[in-house]
């Protein structure tokens, strides 16, 4: 944000409606309510702003052992190429919750390595993006076979 951004900003907030959106990614409906529970409980610091917490459906949770056989193949792959293992863990949300909830073996996180994603920080670590290649290519060649 800019130096002038930031000054206007108090007057930029008067007309907006949704500031802030956040997404809990559980399918435990307890979850869900404590969660929304501890946020609607925040309350607000600017006079004559409200706090308002909508429940609804959003991307369904990518439940942690429903690829774990792809997961397994996709690491054995980077280890047989001499690649970093891969981390089986990530934050967020992507289409490929939609397909995992299918039941279709879904690896999210497979794109470039870097990181900062979504920000002004935001880099690619060029140098591994050929072994990222490799690595993709050599999976899909083992689960199409």
């Amino acid at each position: 944000m800019t130096r002038g951004a930031a000054l206007a900003l108090p007057a930029m907030l008067a007309d907006v409606e949704e500031l802030m959106s956040c997404e809990s990614f559980s399918a435990d409906h307890a979850t869900v309510a404590r969660s929304a529970e501890v946020v609607g409980a925040l309350g607000t610091i600017t006079p004559g702003a409200r706090l308002e917490v909508l429940v609804g459906a959003g991307r369904p949770p990518m439940e942690p052992g429903s690829s774990a056989d792809l997961f397994a193949l996709a690491s054995r792959v980077a280890a047989g190429l001499g690649q970093p293992p891969l981390r089986g863990t990530a934050v967020g949300a992507s289409d490929g919750n939609y397909t995992a909830a299918t039941g279709c073996p879904t690896l999210d996180g497979l794109g470039v390595v870097g990181g900062g994603a979504h920000a002004d920080i935001e880099y690619v670590e060029v140098a591994r993006m050929i072994p990222r290649a490799r690595l993709l290519a050599e999976l899909i060649t083992r689960t199409v076979r």
